[in-house]
């Protein structure tokens, strides 16, 4: 094994090349259906005004209800209520 190999190997380990499953937007998940927050897309005050809500990376969310186009999440137990627009900046993982 060479030592680019060990270097690789060593990283994959320690989680860098871990993938957190499959990514998708906010507005994809189905109503009880949890996820990871990975990242906000957007401009700055779009994600300003997320991050303001409790969206931010790392953070698990679940949908409560979708009515109309509009999301009902439970972020860190509290309901938010966003539109898909605004659902489809969020970038989740299951």
């Amino acid at each position: 094994m060479s030592p680019d190999s060990v270097a690789t190997v060593q990283i994959a380990k320690s989680g860098a090349f871990a993938s957190p499953g499959p990514q998708m937007p906010l507005s994809f998940l189905k109503n009880t259906e949890r996820g990871e927050i990975i990242r906000i897309s957007g401009k700055e005050d779009v994600r300003k005004y997320l991050s303001e809500l409790g969206f931010l990376p790392g953070t698990v969310i679940s949908v409560v209800n979708t009515v109309k186009g509009n999301i009902i999440v439970d972020v860190k137990g509290s309901r938010v209520a966003i539109d898909a627009a605004m659902a489809s900046k969020i970038i989740v993982s299951q």
